[in-house]
């Protein structure tokens, strides 16, 4: 070895073992406000379709009737299908997608709804899926939905990358930093 590489490798050893301990691994999940998959993992949360339906409890009894569903739909399907000809076009849809689950983007989507494939939903399947919806949702079968049976539960890991390589990067310092020690505990002997 080098006089030169046997410098560095002595300044480096050097300069691990006056370093401070190792901090610990940061959490898979996110640092900042918005919250990850991983942090919500355990939770129950309200679906969009969800937050639609608590919306429908006319008479504020925390129970949304089956009765309640149907005028509810029809309420806003009418309000979306804005040239009037009985249909929610494609966009249409993806209007009444925005306004009322928040997202265009969110389920159920239009393929969902329109069980004809016809490329447009009639106000009859748009009933016919959400009392399906009610049917499947209703789970202590009573023919009303309360809070609980309109919640999910998150699972799995979610895992966000950058914090994943945020933490195999310090566990490769720590191992190094580790090794490091243990060479300047031996002196600087290896082997």
């Amino acid at each position: 070895m080098s006089r030169r590489s046997s410098l560095c490798l002595a300044i480096l050893v050097l300069a691990a073992c006056a370093s401070e301990p190792a901090t610990p691994a940061p959490r898979l999940a996110s640092a900042g406000s918005t919250m990850t998959l991983q942090d919500l993992n355990g939770s129950q949360i309200a679906m969009p379709v969800g937050l639609l339906l608590t919306s429908m409890d006319i008479d504020r009894d925390t129970q949304v009737s089956r009765t309640e569903v149907r005028d509810g739909v029809a309420e806003s399907f009418n309000a979306s299908d804005t040239d009037q000809d009985g249909y929610l076009s494609p966009i249409e849809f993806e209007d009444w997608s925005r306004t009322y689950l928040g997202s265009e983007y969110t389920t159920p989507g239009r393929l969902h709804f329109d069980r004809d494939q016809d490329a447009r939903v009639s106000l009859r399947e748009f009933a016919t899926t959400f009392d399906g919806l009610h049917q499947r949702l209703d789970t202590d079968r009573d023919g009303a939905l309360v809070r609980g049976e309109l919640l999910v539960e998150i699972k799995g890991l979610g895992l966000d990358p950058e914090a994943m390589r945020a933490q195999i990067e310090a566990e490769i310092r720590r191992n190094m930093q580790g090794n490091l020690r243990e060479i300047c505990r031996r002196g600087g002997r290896t082997g």
